[in-house]
């Protein structure tokens, strides 16, 4: 069975663009970031956003946590445990 973070891996596909992330507890949209990022790392239970070889935003998670791809967009993606989700969007 493939894991959380073997399958977070496949986030590092991603070079040089933009990524919008929004953080629900419950339904509630509690927090947006939007950033732009050269690469993407899978390091400690976190997610690295990097320019440059720096890190500009983490986000950590959860190793329970239920990584899907979403079809409502492309490169839509969402990490879910119990009643909060993120979810991140490569436009």
């Amino acid at each position: 069975m493939e894991t959380t973070i073997s399958k977070l891996q496949s986030l590092s596909q991603f070079k040089n663009q933009q990524v919008i992330i929004n953080f629900y507890e419950e339904d509630e949209l509690v927090q947006r970031e939007g950033l732009f990022f050269e690469s993407i790392r899978i390091v400690d239970c976190r997610i690295q956003f990097c320019n440059e070889g720096i890190i500009i935003f983490a986000l950590p998670f959860d190793r329970c946590m239920n990584f899907t791809q979403r079809t409502d967009f492309k490169n839509y993606y969402f990490l879910e445990k119990d009643n909060n989700r993120v979810e991140l969007y490569f436009p």
